[in-house]
């Protein structure tokens, strides 16, 4: 014998409350969408100058000193910070009716691009010359690795992350009021880590004398 189960017409109103509000997203998700599919709001690129300043002195079979090479180039980076969205939680965000209050992650490095195509020799003050006075590959190698560890190490020190969370905050502001929401408030979780996390300069180990007899 087949058995068939009926629902009374009066609960057809209840049923369909309780899919609606199961299957809608919470409004602290809906915001969190809205920012996941804008994630190019979240960055802000600065390029940052450097004068590179280097010399060497050559010697002619190791042995016989001759002049100096010297090189002078103006330098170019590109820094793109910003925020990942993806860190964000819900627990972030809170939404009551039109008004918004988020919390947004850190200001952190998106990318860094240093390249060295970007480099423009001043030739009035560089002097190299295809015989006997050039800069070998190991002395540029370490000229361009120390003008970019200058670069990062000026970074640190600029306010990049204080203007980065101002554009951030302006570009999320615009989109969320076209979103619909009305009074927004943002903030940014601090850190306390700079930019780039560079290692320390090795201090030069002292030299312990034997004491005069």
């Amino acid at each position: 014998m087949k058995r068939f189960s009926f629902i009374h017409q009066g609960a057809w109103p209840l049923v369909l409350s309780l899919c609606l509000s199961a299957c809608s997203p919470s409004p602290q998700l809906d915001a969190l969408g809205i920012l996941q599919s804008a994630t190019e709001l979240a960055a802000a690129e600065f390029t940052l100058g450097k004068l590179i300043i280097a010399d060497q002195q050559l010697r002619f079979m190791h042995v016989v000193p001759l002049n100096k090479a010297s090189f002078l180039a103006h330098s170019r980076a590109t820094l793109l910070v910003g925020v990942d969205f993806n860190r964000i939680r819900p627990e972030h965000v809170a939404v009551d009716g039109k008004h918004i209050t988020l919390e947004l992650p850190p200001i952190e490095v998106l990318d860094f691009d240093y390249p060295p195509s970007g480099f423009r020799e001043i030739k009035r003050y560089s002097h190299l010359h295809p015989i006997g006075n050039t800069l070998d590959a190991a002395a540029m190698n370490k000229i361009l690795q120390d003008a970019q560890f200058a670069v990062m190490k000026v970074a640190n020190h600029l306010p990049i992350r204080q203007q980065a969370e101002g554009k951030v905050s302006n570009a999320v502001e615009q989109l969320l009021k076209l979103s619909g929401y009305q009074h927004i408030d943002i903030s940014f979780a601090q850190d306390s880590l700079p930019l780039f996390d560079l290692p320390e300069p090795k201090l030069p180990e002292k030299q312990h004398q034997s004491p005069k007899k």
